[in-house]
């Protein structure tokens, strides 16, 4: 009997990786493919990744793992993506990137940043928002291009994640789910909507942004060029990318208020689920949504993984 599986695909903070999984969670011997890569690092607090770089390196990694599928008596039902938080790109309309992915170690926009705590008041918006006044976040990213390349700015139609970004390059479809537009700083996370005063201090609508999608309306059917490409995914579901912390708390299995998940991976993070609603985000530390029902509260550093390699 034909089995059904489920494609995974993760962009991480250091590589990209694809691999197949039954229903219930089990991962498939020998269908995991990986391709590595660093973010590049400039003066002034750049650092970047190239999104079509990125992208390739998905189609790659899903182009080996289909190759194992042929091996197994299977079928593709879903698309499962998850990405790293915090990567911002500009893009046109037609969705091509015309930035590289600034990434959350990118702190180019420090006095963007710094600027935006003068125009509102820093307590009240992250306990809108869930998330500082900080430059690994949307807001200070695109301050910093409206002030210092305002005619790429103004070419922007669409700023997005790279998740979002691979997902309309193989679908054509536009969706943003609450786990990753809650890392933005630009989502209310009391009301789960695009933040009115975040937008209009930056002069944008939330028409620059993916519609916020529920896990329960993916995207089906492939571009053309993927459908050729991919035929195993012809009739798959493609589910709204996943912020990593959400995946590693439910992954671990500690999507519980009683626990809390400490992950050492690339970056090391402390995180704890509760119900979402009315709760006063604690001094330096983030609130993210998950889904509607739920968000995370917890901390970071960086660098926990260069310091295990």
């Amino acid at each position: 009997m034909s089995r059904t599986l489920v494609l995974s695909i993760d962009v991480g903070r250091s590589s990209v990786r694809a691999g197949l999984y039954s229903t219930d969670g089990q991962s498939v011997k020998e269908t995991e493919s990986r391709r590595s890569y660093r973010f590049v690092f400039f003066e002034g607090g750049r650092a970047e990744s190239n999104a079509d770089s990125l992208a390739a390196q998905a189609e790659a990694c899903i182009d080996q793992t289909l190759t194992a599928l042929r091996t197994l008596d299977s079928t593709v039902a879903a698309v499962s993506f998850s990405t790293f938080l915090h990567g911002m790109i500009g893009a046109d309309r037609k969705g091509r990137a015309l930035t590289p992915v600034l990434t959350w170690a990118d702190t180019r926009s420090a006095d963007q940043a710094a600027r935006l705590a003068v125009m509102m008041d820093p307590g009240q918006a992250v306990q809108r928002t869930g998330c500082p006044l900080h430059p690994a976040y949307f807001p200070a990213k695109i301050l910093w291009f409206q002030e210092n390349a305002p005619q790429l700015f103004r070419q922007v139609d669409w700023w997005c994640s790279i998740g979002e970004y691979c997902i309309r390059r193989f679908t054509g479809r536009k969706s943003c789910s609450l786990s990753m537009a809650s890392a933005f700083g630009l989502l209310n996370r009391k009301t789960a909507n695009w933040d009115e005063d975040i937008l209009g201090a930056l002069g944008l609508e939330e028409n620059r942004f993916s519609p916020l999608a529920e896990m329960d309306s993916p995207a089906r059917g492939l571009c053309s060029p993927f459908l050729k490409r991919w035929p195993a995914l012809r009739d798959a579901a493609w589910f709204p990318a996943l912020g990593d912390g959400t995946c590693s708390s439910v992954g671990c299995g500690c999507a519980v208020p009683q626990r809390a998940a400490l992950m050492i991976g690339t970056t090391g993070a402390l995180r704890a689920v509760r119900a979402a609603g009315d709760f006063e985000v604690p001094a330096g530390l983030w609130c993210y949504r998950m889904d509607r029902a739920w968000e995370q509260v917890g901390g970071v550093l960086g660098d926990g993984g260069n310091l295990v390699e």
